[in-house]
């Protein structure tokens, strides 16, 4: 091996290990005290009993483990139950395309927020599930993020470890990284260096391997399939990418055209990406219409921060108030802190404006372009009258809310966090950019000041805290002056060195991050889940409030409930559902007065006032609702429940469950009035009188057989959601699946023994494998013949290095 590659070699394994020692640096709790990053983790910890973990790190008394985060019902109620619900897939040879257990059967990779098809989700449910293989993955994930986002400072632009290593602190702890720390909304975010470094590289010198790598990272992004935060992350490396493409053909490294050719080849790239993707996003694109979801978003009204209360929550989320589930009510009531605000610290705030070269630098055009993103991006999240206008008559991506757009602006401070530190370095920062932040943090420390005060809960912290924050703001000064005017080299190298130290210990003290050791919920249910998973058969639940059987827990145990807070469910269930439980306001999921009943059919708010909920009993057993679970302490549930007539079946400390004794069948078959198979079918009012049961004899995701006998010609019906994607077959021959109450399937059966098999599948799905199949054969031609292609682009004007080059770390 030559010195150069030697050398490389050495300088990869650097990067390595300071990968692996940030990752160990942030997360000390996970990785040797058994702490857990998975969000049911804590809830069953919460709801069940576990114990809390402290971290290593100083952290609040009055802080919560659920206090520092933005969001944690997402992973809860969505994304880590169809980890559970994925791994049975695979077991199973099961179909993801139809979920029976949610909301009457919901759709598969439709979803979109539960991940089902997600990468993070697909490695954990091959390796067992577990809250280990969770963990040990995540920390895998972050380790590959910092060491791709270390290469990209220092092999793409060139800087200092120095400022590689203060880059990747603040991609661990800044506070969108912090806050949204195991859910759904971020579960892309540890893959971004790693596509940021594939698109930058190949931006550099775009062969063929480099091709391929952009179009599986790419791909490896976009499998996170959470829409809004995938799309505007995107948008965050292509600011970095741009910039850096415009710093090359203006410093005459490449020409125009050879850019054009490469944005044009990544363009390329994100379309074999979506390609190779197909079997998620083409049934997406089939089913938009019977969703509804595009026209419901596209409907939403956009909510921006507020300006100026919520500039100071930019700096710290600690001061005057609390961010994230910490928020007090005040916040709302005076309107200082309505949508959520990520915190980015006063230090990394300062290294960003230090980007700004004093005199010309290599990357000061990638300085100013990323600079500019940055105050544009916030501009839209403030609801800026100049900047949102143009944001929002942009398609699709004009009704993206305010909290999903914060990727753009925390992708490119990072670059600017590490050009900032290297400028440190070289004592080239400019002063004013830096005091004018520090400006802006005071103003709005001022402002705050004045509409909001200093108060309780918590005043104590809140006092220390603003102390602490003064003096981080004179040391900042301080060294900024330094910076300023100090000529010896080892000084101001040293001063890198105490920003990025400051930095870490600063925003490790706003995460506030506080763990329950990991437990295996899934493995080890509740008894109340576990009488479920043994009694209900294909029964539904109806769970109450917020314990038992919470949100999509069925998709995860198997067990078919009701109510749901996932995205795939149908809309005229949600309709059947808020029929069949009249709910006032005060009691539905979600509830405002655009959204009508909420987004969900859910259950979760459900209060113990009965009088709140007229329940349509003949609804509720025609669905097969046998089981209701709430929560022991609901005392007038329980009488009203018990005066109906149904049966108290399981009563245990926390959980009671209630037997429903009029249940109808799943399945069941009635004669059939009139003519024709193709209409929409309405059961009389007194089919029970006439309805048989009819058995099911096999009853999987996708795939349903029913089994029975009818005295004369009728209709088998199974109380599952219809959708036109489902088939059936009679006795062998095709038959059409017959909309039921508007809501149901059911199929025409002849008398005597008969015999339905039922099957779902996208129409898409054929042409989804194969364009799958024919992208991944694409790349692996491209692999083969990539000497030629390379010599093709190079013809072009392309510049894409010779097999003799060694792109070495050269810092």
């Amino acid at each position: 091996m030559s010195f150069l590659k030697k050398w490389a070699v050495r300088q990869y394994l650097v990067c390595t290990a300071i990968a692996l020692a940030l990752v160990v640096a942030v997360f000390p709790d996970v990785i040797f005290e058994g702490a857990s990053l998975r969000m049911t983790d804590h809830m069953a910890a919460t709801y069940y009993g576990g114990k809390e973990l402290r971290p290593f790190y100083p952290t609040p008394e009055h802080v919560q483990w659920w206090g520092p985060y933005n969001d944690t019902g997402g992973a809860v109620f969505q994304s880590e139950p169809m980890v559970e619900f994925m791994r049975r897939v695979i077991e199973t040879g099961d179909s993801p395309y139809w979920n029976p257990y949610a909301a009457g059967g919901a759709l598969g990779p439709e979803s979109l927020v539960d991940m089902k098809f997600s990468v993070p989700t697909i490695v954990t449910a091959l390796t067992g599930g577990s809250s280990l293989s969770y963990n040990v993955s995540a920390l895998i994930y972050f380790v590959l993020g910092v060491y791709f986002l270390i290469l990209t400072m220092t092999r793409v632009f060139g800087l200092s470890k120095t400022a590689a290593i203060g880059a990747a602190v603040f991609f661990l702890l800044n506070g969108y990284a912090v806050a949204n720390l195991g859910s759904n909304v971020a579960q892309s975010y540890p893959f971004i260096p790693i596509c940021l470094y594939a698109v930058l590289m190949h931006a550099r010198s775009p062969g063929a391997l480099r091709f391929i790598g952009v179009c599986l990272t790419f791909a490896l992004v976009l499998s996170c399939t959470f829409a809004p935060t995938t799309i505007v992350s995107i948008i965050g490396v292509y600011v970095v990418v741009l910039a850096y493409v415009a710093h090359r053909v203006a410093s005459r490294e490449i020409s125009f055209k050879a850019a054009a050719y490469t944005v044009g080849l990544q363009a390329l790239a994100g379309v074999v990406a979506f390609s190779i993707l197909a079997v998620i996003y083409l049934p997406v694109i089939e089913n938009l219409e019977s969703t509804a979801m595009l026209k419901n978003y596209v409907a939403r009204v956009y909510f921006p921060a507020v300006f100026p209360a919520g500039i100071l929550a930019l700096f710290s989320p600690s001061l005057f108030y609390e961010s994230y589930n910490l928020r007090e009510p005040a916040t709302v009531i005076k309107q200082v802190y309505v949508n959520t605000v990520y915190h980015f610290g006063l230090v990394a705030a300062v290294l960003a404006a230090c980007a700004i070269y004093r005199q010309k630098g290599k990357f000061r055009l990638v300085a100013w372009v990323c600079s500019a993103a940055v105050l544009f991006f916030l501009g839209n999240i403030y609801g800026l009258p100049i900047l949102r206008p143009i944001v929002a008559a942009l398609p699709i991506i004009g009704s993206i809310g305010n909290q999903y757009w914060w990727m753009s602006v925390v992708v490119p401070l990072i670059v600017l966090v590490g050009l900032g530190l290297d400028n440190i370095r070289a004592g080239q920062s400019r002063l004013l950019p830096a005091l004018a932040v520090l400006g802006v943090a005071i103003a709005g420390a001022i402002y705050l000041w004045h509409v909001y005060g200093l108060g309780e809960p918590n005043l104590e912290f809140k006092k220390k805290a603003l102390l602490g924050t003064g003096l981080l703001l004179v040391g900042l000064i301080v060294g900024l002056w330094v910076a300023r005017f100090a000529k010896a080299g080892w000084a101001l190298k040293t001063l890198a060195v105490v920003f990025v130290a400051a930095m870490f210990a600063e925003l490790l003290v706003s995460s506030k991050m506080i763990r329950y050791e990991r437990n295996d919920f899934f493995e080890n249910p509740t008894d109340a889940i576990a009488f479920l998973m043994k009694n209900a058969g294909n029964y539904r639940t109806a769970n109450f409030g917020t314990t038992g059987l919470y949100p999509d827990l069925g998709s995860a145990f198997g067990i078919q409930e009701v109510s749901s807070t996932n995205e795939g469910n149908l809309p005229y269930f949600r309709d059947y559902f808020y029929a069949a439980f009249d709910m006032d306001p005060s009691q539905q999921f979600g509830y405002s007065a655009r959204i009508k009943r909420g987004p969900f059919p859910s259950l979760f708010s459900l209060q113990d006032a009965p009088e709140k909920m007229k329940i349509d009993w003949s609804a509720i057993d025609l669905l097969g609702i046998k089981y209701f679970v709430m929560p022991s302490s609901y005392l007038n549930y329980k009488k009203a429940f018990l005066d109906h007539g149904l049966r108290l079946v399981f009563d245990y400390p926390g959980t009671i469950i209630f037997e429903n004794p009029t249940v109808m069948p799943r399945a069941f078959v009635v004669p059939r009035a009139g003519s024709g198979q193709s209409e929409d079918l309405t059961l009389d009012k007194d089919y029970r009188a006439l309805a048989a049961p009819v058995e099911i004899a096999r009853y999987r995701n996708a795939e349903v057989v029913l089994s029975g006998r009818a005295a004369e010609p009728g209709i088998a019906v199974l109380t599952d959601n219809w959708h036109p994607n489902w088939s059936a077959k009679v006795n062998g021959q095709p038959a059409p699946v017959l909309r039921v109450n508007g809501i149901f399937r059911g199929v025409a059966v002849p008398s005597g023994d008969f015999r339905v098999e039922l099957e779902y599948r996208p129409k898409t799905l054929s042409f989804a494998l194969y364009l799958s199949t024919a992208s991944l054969a694409l790349l692996l031609l491209i692999f083969a013949f990539r000497k030629r292609l390379d010599r093709f682009l190079r013809g072009r004007g392309v510049p894409i290095s010779g097999k003799s080059e060694i792109d070495g770390v050269r810092s």
